[in-house]
């Protein structure tokens, strides 16, 4: 490997010099020759790697070969070198990231490489050391400018991103929220490219967690969105992936109970979540979602509704139910236990042993008490036992 000293970003690689930089630096990318009068100016020196991490706050003044930038980005070239020009001085590589992002001069192959590198990185959890919020920082508005941008598959990789950068960290969220980002997710979703639309919903989904920001997502105009979603895409099979999501975010939005009615009261959503969930597989992700938006749905005369269609699909699920896929009989049982409120369905449950038989089949009960040998965990046996005197109770009312 060459030293920094002598390697340099390839041929005709300088700094811009007077005006027209912009379309000089595009006639590069394209392999097209500078206009006859200023291609003396553009011909300007060669810049060392070394020269150019020696001074970032001049990127904007120099135009890339991009073919020789992206290699050195795969290579972590760029990476190791600034850590060796800036490590001791505090001063992130994550804020050349930021500003390759913003630079005019950085085609959209590069732009999303870098984005996808992001992406990588957050999935190793690059960003867990205790200079990780600080670093992310650095990066996140540059990812939502990125999102502003018509090319469907940048604006993707950037939000993927921002979704890994966000989990479990409300002060990135809170930042997002500041840099309006809401809006961006709400225009994301209006263009129907299926990547870019789970993305944001995956970003939706994060920033949905906290009462604060859910009422900001409602006042964007997302919810009618989400619907239009959900109702354009519901006996899709094919959808599957984001119909997993508008089901999560359907649960969490339904925190809110004004959010809860409107869902249920002034949109068909309870019903296009009873087609999905008749034609889901058992102990899948789509599966767990669709068993947790029909649980938070479950308000006045929706939980007799779904009671009569969904039991005996969640009694089977619960039977089927599997220690890796603890996320399906979880919610399978809170269902249940919600729906158990009312006497009729807690009949229909509790006949012929169907709920013990259930239980029975998943492993988790054994004549009627708890299986020492089951591998749920101790968490989802209380789940059960809720659920079973839930359903107890309503029998002692029905016979009292």
């Amino acid at each position: 490997r060459r030293a920094a000293d002598d390697l340099d970003l390839g041929a005709g690689v300088g700094p811009r010099r007077g005006p027209g930089g912009v379309q000089r630096g595009a006639a590069q990318r394209l392999g097209l020759p500078p206009p006859r009068d200023e291609a003396r100016s553009w011909l300007g020196p060669r810049v060392k790697v070394a020269e150019f991490l020696r001074r970032p706050e001049d990127l904007g003044s120099y135009v890339f070969n991009h073919s020789v930038l992206q290699v050195l980005l795969i290579e972590n070239y760029l990476a190791d070198e600034w850590r060796r020009h800036h490590g001791r001085l505090g001063v992130f590589y994550e804020s050349l990231l930021a500003a390759l992002l913003d630079s005019e001069d950085i085609g959209l192959s590069t732009k999303t490489l870098i984005c996808r590198d992001i992406l990588q990185k957050t999935s190793c959890k690059e960003y867990t050391d205790g200079e990780g919020e600080s670093r992310i920082r650095s990066m996140v508005p540059a990812l939502v400018r990125a999102m502003r941008g018509a090319n469907a598959s940048l604006a993707s990789c950037a939000t993927a991103a921002l979704v890994n950068l966000a989990s479990d960290r409300d002060g990135i969220k809170t930042l997002l929220m500041s840099e309006n980002v809401l809006p961006l997710c709400a225009e994301q979703l209006r263009r129907k490219d299926d990547d870019l639309t789970l993305y944001t919903l995956l970003l939706l989904i994060n920033l949905a967690k906290t009462a604060h920001h859910r009422a900001m997502v409602t006042k964007e105009g997302v919810v009618p969105l989400i619907v239009d979603i959900l109702t354009s895409s519901y006996h899709n099979p094919r959808k599957h992936k984001i119909l997993t999501e508008v089901a999560s975010l359907i649960g969490h939005l339904c925190n809110d109970s004004h959010i809860r009615t409107m869902l249920a009261e002034d949109f068909p959503v309870v019903p296009c979540l009873l087609y999905i969930n008749d034609q889901a597989a058992p102990n899948t992700k789509l599966k767990g979602k669709l068993l947790f938006a029909l649980r938070q749905l479950c308000i006045g005369q929706h939980k007799l509704k779904i009671g009569q269609h969904v039991i005996p699909d969640a009694l089977q699920q619960l039977a089927r139910a599997k220690p890796v896929h603890g996320e399906c009989a979880s919610n399978a049982v809170l269902l249940l236990t919600m729906l158990a409120g009312i006497r009729s369905n807690a009949a229909r449950m509790s006949r012929d042993g169907q709920l013990d038989s259930a239980l029975e089949r998943c492993g988790v009960q054994r004549n009627g008490r708890e299986n020492p040998d089951h591998l749920f965990g101790q968490d989802f046996w209380e789940k059960v036992l809720a659920l079973r005197e839930r359903v107890l109770e309503q029998a002692v009312i029905d016979a009292g």
